[in-house]
Parts: C-alpha cells; sequence; structure tokens
C-alpha cells in the first residue's frame, strides 16, 4: 500500500517530468507573458486616449491598438500550441511508464475485483493530467512574471499604489488558489473514486450478463448501476457547485480590489487621469491571476487523478521476479498446511496436497471456495500467508521465474478486461 501524498508531493512528482521539455515550456510562458501584456495594454492605452496623455498621440495609440489586438491573438495561439505539445508529449510518456508498471507488477495486478479502477487510471486519471500540464505550470509563471510587469508601471503612479497592486495579485492568484485547492481537494478525489466505481460496477455486471439473465437478477443489477450512476451524479453536483462558488468568489475579491485601489487614489489626491489609467490598468491586469484562482476547483480533480497514477507507478509488486535461483524438472509437487488470505478474507486454510508426475487432478468445490486462487498460487501470482509449496523438494519462492512459467501454464477465463 503506497501512503498517502500531500499536494506539494503530487506537484513535484509531475514537474519533475517536465525539464526534458524545458525549451518549450520557456518558449510557452514568455509568448503567454506577451499576449498578456497585449491584452492589458489594450483598455489601458484606450484609457489614455480618453483622458488625452500625452505618453503618446491619438494617431501613436491607434497604431498600438490595433499592433496589440494582433498580436494577442497570435501569441495566445502560439502559447496553448506550446503547453498542449508539452501535455500530450507528457502524456504518451506517463502512459508508456503506467503500463510499464502494469507488467511490472502483472499478473497479481490484473486479479484485483476492480478492474474498472485500473482502466479509469489508464484512462481518464492520465487524460486528467493534460490540464495540469497544459493549463497549470505555464499559467503559473505566466502570472508572475506579468503580475510583476504590472507592478512595476504602477509603481510609477506611485511606490503605494504599486505595493497595493502587489498585494492584490497575492490574494486573487496565491491566497485564493491555496484555499480554493484545500476546500475542494477531498471533492476531486472522491469523485475520481466514484468514477472507478462505476466502470467496476459496469464491468462486473457485463462480465456477468448471462448468469445475471439466468438467475433472473437483471432488476436488482439495474437497480445497483442506477445507485452507482447517482453516486457520481451527486459528486459531480456538489464539484459544480463548488466551482461556482469559486468563480463567484474570484470576481467578487476582484472588484472589490479594484474599488480599493480607486478609493486610494481619491484618498491621496492623485490626479483623475492618474486614478483612471491606474485603475483600468489594475482591473485589466487581474486575468492571469484570475486564472489561478480557478485552478483551484478544476485540479481538485487532478491531484486525485495524479495521486492514483503515481501511487500505481511506486506500488511494489507483491511477488518479486527470482533470477539467480533454482530450476526444477517438476516431477512432483508437494502443498503443505498452506493458508492464503486476501488482506482480511482467509481463502485457504492448512491446505495439504501431493502431486506426482504425470497425475491428473480435479478441484472441485463451491464458488469462492479457493480452487482459483490455489492455481494462481502454484503459479506464484501470489506468496502464501503460511505454510510451503514444494517443487521437487524447493521452495517455490526459490525457483527461478523463468523456469516456473516455461514449466507451467494457466487458462485464466477472468481477465476479459485485459485480454
Amino acid at each position: 500500500m503506497v501512503p498517502s501524498m500531500s499536494t506539494i508531493q503530487i506537484f513535484s512528482r509531475l514537474v519533475k517530468l517536465v525539464f526534458p521539455l524545458t525549451g518549450f515550456m520557456i518558449c510557452a510562458i514568455l509568448m503567454g507573458v506577451a499576449g498578456f501584456l497585449c491584452a492589458i495594454f489594450i483598455p489601458v492605452l484606450s484609457s489614455m486616449a480618453l483622458v488625452k496623455d500625452p505618453t503618446f498621440s491619438f494617431h501613436m495609440i491607434v497604431i498600438l491598438l490595433f499592433v496589440c489586438a494582433l498580436l494577442r491573438g497570435i501569441l495566445r495561439y502560439a502559447e496553448q500550441a506550446c503547453n498542449h505539445y508539452i501535455a500530450f508529449k507528457l502524456l504518451a510518456r506517463i502512459r508508456d511508464q503506467v503500463f510499464g508498471a502494469l507488467r511490472r507488477l502483472c499478473p497479481a495486478k490484473l486479479e484485483v475485483k476492480d478492474k474498472g479502477n485500473l482502466i479509469s487510471l489508464i484512462t481518464s486519471d492520465i487524460e486528467l493530467l493534460e490540464v495540469f500540464y497544459a493549463h497549470t505550470i505555464s499559467p503559473i509563471c505566466i502570472a508572475f512574471v506579468t503580475s510583476l510587469v504590472c507592478v512595476m508601471i504602477q509603481m510609477q503612479f506611485g511606490w503605494i499604489y504599486g505595493l497595493y497592486s502587489l498585494l492584490a495579485y497575492i490574494v486573487v492568484g496565491v491566497v485564493l488558489p491555496i484555499y480554493i485547492s484545500k476546500q475542494s481537494r477531498h471533492i476531486g478525489v472522491e469523485y475520481r473514486k466514484e468514477a472507478a466505481n462505476l466502470n467496476s460496477y459496469v464491468l462486473e455486471s457485463m462480465r456477468g450478463l448471462k448468469e445475471s439473465m439466468q438467475y433472473m437478477d437483471t432488476n436488482r443489477r439495474l437497480s445497483g448501476l442506477n445507485h452507482q450512476t447517482a453516486l457520481l451524479a451527486n459528486r459531480e453536483m456538489e464539484l459544480k457547485h463548488f466551482q461556482a462558488k469559486t468563480i463567484s468568489l474570484t470576481n467578487l475579491c476582484v472588484v472589490l480590489l479594484s474599488l480599493g485601489l480607486c478609493l486610494m487614489h481619491v484618498f491621496l489626491n492623485s490626479s483623475m487621469e492618474s486614478m483612471i489609467v491606474s485603475s483600468v490598468l489594475q482591473i485589466s491586469s487581474f486575468g492571469p491571476v484570475i486564472a489561478l484562482a480557478n485552478l483551484g476547483s478544476t485540479l481538485s480533480q487532478t491531484i486525485g487523478a495524479g495521486q492514483r497514477v503515481i501511487s500505481l507507478l511506486d506500488e511494489i509488486p507483491m511477488v518479486e521476479d527470482v533470477v539467480n535461483g533454482n530450476e526444477a524438472k517438476f516431477n512432483k509437487l508437494d502443498i503443505s498446511n498452506v493458508d492464503f488470505a486476501y488482506d482480511e478474507e482467509q481463502i485457504l486454510k492448512n491446505m495439504n496436497l501431493n502431486i506426482q508426475e504425470n497425475e491428473v487432478i480435479g478441484i472441485q468445490g463451491k464458488s469462492g471456495s479457493g480452487k482459483s486462487t490455489l492455481l494462481k498460487l502454484l503459479m506464484r501470482f501470489w506468496d502464501v500467508s503460511s505454510g510451503n509449496i514444494l517443487v521437487d523438494g524447493m521452495d517455490i519462492k526459490n525457483l527461478n521465474t523463468s523456469n516456473l512459467k516455461k514449466k507451467r501454464r494457466l487458462c485464466n477465463t477472468g481477465n476479459d478486461s485485459f485480454p
């Protein structure tokens, strides 16, 4: 069992994967900063034309407005192209690592009951990480650089306005996202769990469809499916409500902080021209930090998905491969006082069996009595809880894995999800 990780630990693990694509990330950040500055300067230049600021002539302002509008579209497209290139490259790498981990953990990992959990992990969970790589890392850097530039511009009207502007950006871009992330993390994690539970239930129902029809159990399975769907829908509704509250809170903070700057200008007897241009700059420059505030709720699902993916990558195989062990000819097999349990569910108790070469053995028992489990123990999917399994007098734990696989075969009918 992999221990739970904090949000910072999850982010640090995900960020490390970006290092090989640092050049593309820097390019995305630079273009994002330039694009946001163009968007900010459009209303600022308009306000300068309105108050007849002597810095630029009216004709120059018109030209600058046209250039900023044109560059904003181009830079935005280029920034998103770089971000998504990084995201798709990293998602391919993560998928490769996940399937590598599954190969390392197999076959025991595929014998779990909730195979739908694995399907959710290798599909929707990995796809959710696209939000992190395409819409989180570079926006954070863009918000920092853009806000720093705007603070320096506000300093031109007075150091007190620059300091106020900096505090406003910290509130919207740092305090709010941290607060929102802490409040919504459990919702995102639970949402991913409910989605995995629904997948598992659907797969289980599909595999047992003939039996459900034979024993007239379809109504109960349908009721269970509706129940699982309702649980997921309720969790999604909870997530949507929280996102709506997040947007409302962010917009309220932006309005109040912008109004505060106007009141500060009035209190300090600034000129009307300075107050208008400074206030327009302030309210139009919240775009990058608003994006960070909105990420707080969006990332709640990403955190849950990232934790599940990283937990799989860190999971230790239940049985390690043996390389420099013993080789057996498989002339006889002895099962002596074997106990085995899945977690706390006891499956085999004091199991004894002796099989000689060329013997044909039939194992009979009711469903869940441990027939398949015994065969999988002979294949060493898992190690026994107690007792011994001996091949030619040698403990099965000491046999080379390649030797064991070469001499034995198991035809399993339960892995429809992973043929």
